[in-house]
């Protein structure tokens, strides 16, 4: 899981951190993070069941990001604005079903834009359904 977590944020990435700060940039940011990934993410301790599992799946990524960003001198501001970018195309390739699955209606063969919207975030709201 740690990997997947890793290697898809990287892939979503990509294209915006390339446009933004130029691809020797995306690519000595990608060759030094892998780097740290494979150091840390073997150094992971397994929590179970616990509740907080999954989430602790993400650590190694986060850590690898921030050391390459701070070995490459960014400042702290753009540290973290990157890593929030990196999470963000992450989750949202996530579908939206997902996080209220318990109230999802069955999944039929048809356009997915014909499909309600069951929760959206922006307005607070946990797991509503509705169309909007």
């Amino acid at each position: 899981m740690k990997g997947l977590i890793f290697h898809l944020a990287m892939l979503r990435g990509k294209t915006p951190i390339s446009a933004k700060y130029g691809k020797p940039f995306w690519l000595r940011f990608r060759r030094r993070s892998k780097l740290l990934f494979r150091e840390l993410a073997p150094q992971l301790p397994d929590l179970g069941k616990s509740l907080f599992a999954f989430n602790f799946q993400f650590a190694p990524a986060y850590a690898a990001w921030y050391l390459a960003l701070a070995e490459m001198q960014l400042n702290t501001e753009s540290i973290n604005q990157i890593i929030w970018l990196l999470n963000e195309r992450l989750v949202t390739r996530i579908p939206r079903p997902l996080p209220c699955t318990r109230q999802a209606k069955p999944i039929s063969t048809g356009s997915a834009a014909r499909l309600p919207r069951i929760w959206h975030a922006s307005n607070g709201a946990s797991c509503t359904r509705g169309t909007g």
